[in-house]
């Protein structure tokens, strides 16, 4: 990508020699380049990650066994461990722990599970795993 500045350096002369509206809407073409520029280098380059209150919940843990629950199952069908129908019956016990733990979060009414539900819904998963 060719530099802008000697265009710039360019149009300063040339806006200069014309004087007037020309050079009035010159600098004030440069001042809002320049103060637009110089916005993007403050800008904040922090690189966002998950929210660190959710990150560490009982909600982020669970999310994440049930989704390797199903990726497991879906490995073990796929090399042969498992048979579709024993897939599809794990996948509809892993689904109804799944809507058990969606049942709690609406009874606490703010999205979040108790130590005691998430204990529970974690003790089904682990009941699940010698299937896996």
């Amino acid at each position: 990508m060719e530099s802008k500045v000697p265009y710039l350096i360019w149009c300063n002369l040339y806006f200069c020699k014309l004087g007037g509206f020309h050079e009035s809407f010159y600098r004030c073409y440069c001042f809002g380049f320049f103060v637009s520029v110089s916005g993007l280098s403050f800008a904040d380059t922090a690189a966002k990650g998950p929210n660190p209150s959710f990150a560490n919940s009982n909600i982020h843990k669970l999310g994440m066994r049930f989704r390797q629950a199903m990726e497991q199952v879906q490995r073990d069908q796929k090399s042969g461990k498992l048979t579709p129908a024993q897939a599809k019956a794990l996948r509809a016990q892993i689904g109804t722990i799944r809507k058990a733990e969606i049942a709690d979060m609406k009874t606490n009414g703010n999205k979040t599970l108790t130590d005691t539900q998430a204990t529970q819904l974690n003790g089904q998963l682990d009941q699940l795993q010698p299937s896996l």
